[in-house]
C-alpha cells in the first residue's frame, strides 16, 4: 500500500497521514517534519534552506516511494515532487477553507497567527514553486477531499471508500 497526500499548509496532511500509518502499520515520511529537522541542524531558518537542500530532499522522497511498496508520504508539493517519480502511486489532495486552516494555525502555536497567515503562507508556498517547479507538469490527484469539519477519520474513510487503501 502506498499513498501519497499533499496540499497547503494546514490542510490536515500530517493528521490523516499519522493515522494512515498507524491503520495499515506500514512506515510514514513527512516532508515538512524533513525540512524542519535540517533547518533545525544546519541552525536555520526553514526559509533559508537552500534549492540544492530542497532537491536533495525531494530526490530521497522519490527514491524512498520507487523503493517501497509500502509507506504513507506527506507534504506540501508532493504533486510536483512526485510527477517524475518513476512508480506511481495514488495521490490525495487535501482541502481546506482558509478559516478553518487559520483555526488550525491557531491551534498549533502559542499565540494567535495575523488575519493574513494564510495569504502569505500560500503566497510564499506559490513563490517556493515557481523557483523550483516551474519547468514541472504536476500530476493530477485520484481525488481531492474538502476536510472542512471531518475529522481525521473521516477523511481517511473517504480514502477507504475511494478504493486507494487495500
Amino acid at each position: 500500500m502506498m499513498i501519497a497526500l499533499f496540499g497547503s499548509s494546514c490542510t490536515g496532511k500530517t493528521a490523516v497521514a499519522k493515522e494512515l500509518s498507524r491503520q495499515l502499520g506500514i512506515e510514514r515520511r513527512s516532508c515538512g517534519e524533513i525540512v524542519r529537522q535540517m533547518a533545525t541542524d544546519a541552525g536555520v531558518s526553514m526559509g533559508a534552506l537552500s534549492g540544492d537542500d530542497h532537491r536533495a530532499i525531494d530526490a530521497e522522497t522519490r527514491a524512498r516511494v520507487e523503493a517501497s511498496k509500502q509507506l504513507v508520504v506527506e507534504g506540501r508539493f508532493l504533486n510536483y515532487v512526485l510527477a517524475n517519480a518513476a512508480q506511481a502511486c495514488p495521490i490525495v489532495r487535501l482541502e481546506a477553507s482558509e478559516s478553518t486552516r487559520l483555526a488550525r494555525m491557531a491551534d498549533r502555536g502559542t499565540t494567535s497567527p495575523p488575519p493574513d497567515a494564510i495569504e502569505t503562507e500560500d503566497r510564499r508556498d506559490r513563490e517556493f514553486i515557481d523557483l523550483m517547479y516551474r519547468a514541472v507538469q504536476p500530476l493530477a490527484p485520484r481525488i481531492s477531499i474538502q476536510t472542512d469539519g471531518l475529522t481525521v477519520a473521516q477523511v481517511v474513510d473517504s480514502i477507504r471508500k475511494a478504493g486507494l487503501m487495500v
